[in-house]
């Protein structure tokens, strides 16, 4: 089947932009320091993607199957999700 280009006016529909965090945003692994604190990697190509999704209009979501209470980096995620062009930000 061949593919068919998604026309400006559809694109110009769309209103928000949600994602998965792990394994989407990052690449799946896990840095666990002496604390036992966890840290992710998050690629900077991916911030500027979400930087020019949000600058067209767009609002962000982000969504994770985890409990808050059983993520050490949700309070992490959270502030990158406030600035997602910051480089090495978990």
């Amino acid at each position: 089947m061949k593919k068919r280009p998604i026309p400006a006016s559809a694109w110009a529909k769309i209103r928000l932009f949600a994602m998965d965090v792990d394994g989407i945003l990052t690449d799946g692994g896990v840095f666990i320091a002496s604390d036992k604190t966890e840290t992710k990697r998050f690629c900077i190509i991916d911030g500027l993607g979400l930087v020019l999704v949000r600058a067209s209009g767009v609002d962000l979501a982000w969504v994770s199957g985890r409990p808050r209470w059983r993520r050490p980096c949700g309070q992490r995620s959270s502030r990158s999700a406030s600035d997602p062009g910051q480089e090495g930000q978990a």
